[in-house]
């Protein structure tokens, strides 16, 4: 039984979403009948607030990964995982598998790696180009700075088999020529100092 987080009534379904008896307050949208439980409805829910997703992009993932027959709690972690990643958040999988876990819900890391390989066809082709204007939204910049880093990664010689997230940071930090500091890329990223100074390190070397 779910309770309200303002007044600790008790939660009622309706037939669109997942209400407070007592206040009315809409505490989650449910899916249409048949597709999943309620339980699964509120944690999806959760974790879009807890990320700092949509649960429209979340739910549009599941609903993805059960098309291509993923298993609810792999799907559940897919699902989130691939809406971080689209959003140049990382979250590292298995950190994902464990949150979901610590709310009850049976997922191993094995099997939702499974199912990222499964949906991969339906996700958009990351590249240091598409993930620039990833950065470039999460850390304001302005046109001309998001020009000077695509140049840099258009003289690079060779990227493959590169992090395109790292890179792209690293594209960004020369581009910004000292503007930006390690530290606190690392910080709206989410990526570490260290590899991104290790990025950073490989473009110059590349261009």
């Amino acid at each position: 039984m779910y309770t309200c987080p303002e007044c600790g009534g008790r939660a009622v379904e309706t037939t669109e979403f997942l209400v407070c008896g007592s206040c009315g307050l809409v505490l989650s949208p449910l899916v249409e009948n048949g597709y999943y439980g309620p339980n699964l409805t509120w944690v999806l829910f959760e974790a879009a607030e807890h990320f700092g997703l949509t649960f429209d992009e979340c739910l549009r993932l599941y609903r993805t990964a059960k098309s291509e027959r993923v298993m609810e709690g792999a799907a559940l972690a897919v699902a989130i995982y691939a809406a971080l990643r689209g959003r140049g958040e990382h979250v590292p999988l298995r950190r994902v598998c464990e949150w979901l876990e610590a709310r009850g819900i049976n997922v191993s890391y094995k099997q939702a790696a499974k199912g990222l390989l499964r949906i991969s066809r339906y996700l958009d082709r990351l590249s240091p180009f598409s993930s620039v204007k990833v950065y470039a939204r999460k850390l304001n910049l302005d046109e001309n700075l998001v020009k000077r880093a695509e140049e840099v990664l258009l003289k690079a010689k060779y990227l493959g088999g590169r992090d395109p997230y790292l890179i792209a940071i690293a594209a960004i930090y020369l581009a910004a020529g000292g503007q930006l500091t390690y530290y606190k890329l690392a910080k709206i990223t989410g990526r570490s100092a260290s590899r991104i100074w290790a990025a950073v390190n490989y473009l110059r070397k590349s261009v």
